[in-house]
């Protein structure tokens, strides 16, 4: 895609994301820097500012969906390109293709791997991130994942597993404001003692 902030300039052909770093070190290899947005953004929610800059697809979603994504959709990075709309589509596609499709067709075999792991009594090994992140979800979508199981009493533990793990979230990403507002009014860095 091209990458250009401005609707009329001509911008730079890029195969990556606009911000990956290039740099030439003293010891005159080259060393790419910032990786952080190498995955695509997700459909961006209104609500949330900035959102396509860390909301992004998992690369297990990126490689099975059947056409390329573009990194730099829903930023400024592609004001220049004029397929930009077209990449904006896209990821809406996909989004959708996630929490229509993918979603719901994987609650079936969650609720399948959590049941055989009761039965065999390994329930408390159960990697529930590593099943869920190999569909290509992320874990905010756990609320999705939670509203497609059946209320129905033996799927009792499926349901308690996603409750307390959409808990455990929360109360961290609680924990962590509260860590960084803490850390801010002291003005240290949080790497600090």
């Amino acid at each position: 895609h091209f990458c250009g902030i401005k609707k009329n300039e001509k911008g730079i052909y890029l195969h990556s994301a606009a911000d990956v770093e290039g740099h030439l070190g003293t010891d005159k290899n080259f060393y790419l820097l910032d990786f952080s947005r190498v995955m695509p953004p997700e459909t961006p929610d209104p609500r949330i500012k900035a959102c396509h800059l860390y909301r992004l697809l998992r690369p297990e979603l990126v490689q099975s969906y059947h056409k390329p994504l573009c990194s730099d959709a829903f930023s400024s990075f592609v004001l220049a390109d004029k397929s930009a709309k077209a990449y904006n589509k896209d990821i809406e596609e996909a989004t959708n293709y996630l929490i229509e499709k993918i979603i719901p067709n994987f609650v079936n075999s969650l609720i399948w791997q959590i049941m055989e792991a009761k039965s065999k009594g390994q329930l408390q090994h159960f990697r529930l991130t590593e099943a869920i992140h190999t569909r290509g979800i992320n874990m905010r979508h756990i609320g999705y994942l939670l509203s497609h199981v059946r209320e129905v009493e033996e799927y009792t533990e499926v349901k308690v597993l996603l409750v307390v793990e959409a808990l455990a979230r929360s109360i961290k990403n609680i924990l962590r404001e509260k860590l960084r507002t803490k850390m801010k009014r002291l003005k240290q860095p949080l790497e600090a003692p």
